[in-house]
């Protein structure tokens, strides 16, 4: 195995922990770097799965994509068009919190879910959902990515998307997944000591991403 500084940070986190979808045979060989609660079902499985049949991803080709990251190397991954999507970290914890109390996996108040770290203790899948989102697109502060979206600005981010892809005009991004049980702007469901605990919590996404309450 090649030694690689960038390779070598992406082979050291759990597979659990960064969802990758590359594509080696298309026109523009890219990666995605699929961020939880951030439309990567609509982006993955309503768009890029169906138009390009030969993905790579760990939970469908476990074998495959195991042998492309042992063989990755920082070269290589220049190669790549690399692009992903962030998201608001106060308005993605509503989302998360609100997704797994759908699915049962959670059964608090949204105040305790915050305040009690139960986004960090809960199941190993809780946990994942609520990694800072910035430490797969970024290594020792250099962005490693040609392009990060945000789902906020998601439709024109998708549409630059199609255009490096060199996809064909007039495509419409399928929406899908969205959590259950939400019925009001994220703010509202916070108070002060909810927003500071986010803050603090995600404060690098919060100045990287330049996002606000």
């Amino acid at each position: 195995m090649i030694k690689n500084s960038v390779s070598d940070y992406y082979r050291s986190i759990p597979y659990e922990e960064i969802i990758l979808v590359i594509c080696d045979t298309c026109d523009v060989p890219f990666i995605y770097n699929k961020i939880a609660k951030v439309a990567g079902t609509s982006i993955f499985r309503k768009f890029l799965q169906p138009k390009y049949k030969r993905t790579i991803f760990y939970k469908g080709y476990p074998e495959e994509y195991k042998q492309w990251m042992r063989t990755l190397t920082d070269e290589k991954f220049q190669k790549y068009f690399k692009f992903g999507f962030v998201r608001n970290p106060w308005d993605k914890m509503v989302s998360s919190y609100f997704y797994f109390k759908s699915l049962g996996q959670i059964n608090c108040k949204f105040e305790d879910y915050v305040l009690k770290d139960i986004y960090k203790t809960a199941n190993r899948k809780v946990q994942v959902h609520n990694l800072p989102q910035h430490t797969v697109f970024f290594y020792e502060n250099e962005n490693l990515y040609d392009f990060i979206g945000k789902y906020e600005d998601l439709e024109q981010g998708f549409k630059f998307i199609c255009e490096k892809l060199k996809i064909e005009k007039g495509i419409n991004l399928p929406m899908s997944n969205k959590s259950k049980g939400r019925e009001k702007g994220y703010t509202q469901y916070y108070t002060q000591k909810t927003k500071e605990k986010v803050e603090f919590d995600f404060k690098i996404d919060i100045e990287l991403f330049d996002y606000k309450f």
